[in-house]
């Protein structure tokens, strides 16, 4: 019976890390691409400069959020209270790194449709 118990806490738990995931599996949401329309090789060099740095930010945020996720639920197993305290990656920062990622998505797609690559490297 105590193995059928230990078991089935060890389950739980590998389920449980098994949800929480790195911002690096995120899909970008959907972004307007009108918003870019405007945008010469140059707008785009720099916004996309200042996503890619909000987006790295907001990435190893997220990753150590995911990370210390995963240890309460492995902890879990010992004490399961633990497992009420997972946060997991669906707050504000998850939304914020999603709409970021579409943004980058439309910014590559300008970039290449204005043939941009033959001035400069756009950079990911």
């Amino acid at each position: 019976m105590l193995y059928k118990n230990i078991l089935g806490c060890a389950v739980a738990s590998l389920l449980l890390s098994g949800c929480l995931a790195s911002p690096a599996s995120q899909i970008g949401t959907q972004h307007n691409p009108d918003l870019q329309r405007k945008y010469d090789c140059q707008d785009i060099v720099n916004a996309t400069s200042r996503v890619n740095t909000r987006l790295q930010q907001l990435g190893a945020y997220l990753d150590h959020r995911a990370e210390k996720d995963k240890i309460k639920a492995a902890a879990g197993i010992l004490f399961f209270p633990l497992w009420f305290t997972i946060e997991g990656n669906e707050g504000p920062e998850a939304q914020e790194y999603a709409k970021l990622k579409g943004e980058r998505d439309i910014l590559q797609q300008r970039f290449n449709s204005l043939r941009c690559s033959d001035f400069y490297e756009f950079s990911q």
